[in-house]
C-alpha cells in the first residue's frame, strides 16, 4: 500500500506529475527528502595595473597583430554544489589606457579576438584613450564540489608612431548554475 505523508499542497501552476521532482526516503531515519535545490553563484576578481612611469607608460608592441600577451588574470572557483555539476559562464572585461601621439595606432583585446583598434587621426596627442570591452563565454560544466582555475589574457599590439600604454584593467567573473 502507498505511504501516506503529511505534506502541503503543490504551490505551482505547472502540473505536479510532470514538473515534480523525486522524493526519497532515508532508510536510516525514515525521513523523506526531496532533490537538492538548484543554485547559482558568482565569483569575481579584478586587477588595476600600472605600466612604466606614470603618464609615460610603455611602448605598445609593434608586431603585425595584437598577439603580445601583456597581462593574465586568474580566478580559482569551487562548485559549492556537492551533488550536481554546474554550468559555467565566464565573463571577462578588459581595457588599456593609451597615450597616442598624432598618427599613432594601437590594438587590444582577448586572444584571437581583436576588440579595439584605434588610430589618432588628429594633429595633436590623445591622452588617456580608453575603451572597456567585454566577452561572455559558456565553458561547459564543472563537476560537483570540484575546483577549477579560470583565466584570460590581455593582448596588445600594432603600435605605431610612439603609441604607449600606461595602465590596464581586468575583471573576471565566473557564474555557476546547477539545475
Amino acid at each position: 500500500s502507498p505511504v501516506a505523508a503529511n505534506v502541503t499542497a503543490w504551490p505551482y501552476a505547472c502540473p505536479i506529475g510532470t514538473a515534480g521532482g523525486v522524493v526519497s526516503c532515508d532508510p536510516a531515519t525514515g525521513k523523506l527528502w526531496s532533490e537538492p535545490r538548484s543554485m547559482s553563484v558568482a565569483f569575481s576578481t579584478s586587477q588595476d595595473i600600472t605600466y612604466g612611469t606614470p603618464g609615460v607608460g610603455l611602448a605598445v608592441p609593434t608586431s603585425a597583430t595584437q598577439s603580445n600577451l601583456i597581462q593574465t588574470i586568474s580566478l580559482s572557483v569551487t562548485n559549492p554544489d556537492t551533488c550536481r555539476a554546474a554550468t559555467i559562464l565566464q565573463l571577462q572585461e578588459m581595457a588599456f589606457v593609451l597615450q597616442l601621439p598624432a598618427g599613432a595606432r594601437a590594438e587590444y583585446g582577448f586572444l584571437n579576438n581583436n576588440m579595439v583598434q584605434h588610430t589618432n587621426r588628429g594633429a595633436t596627442a590623445e591622452s588617456d584613450f580608453y575603451v572597456q570591452v567585454a566577452k561572455a563565454i559558456p565553458l561547459g560544466t564543472i563537476a560537483p564540489g570540484a575546483t577549477q582555475v579560470f583565466s584570460f589574457g590581455m593582448y596588445l599590439g600594432l603600435g605605431t608612431n610612439g603609441a604607449a600604454y600606461t595602465s590596464g584593467r581586468a575583471i573576471l567573473r565566473i557564474v555557476l548554475v546547477t539545475a
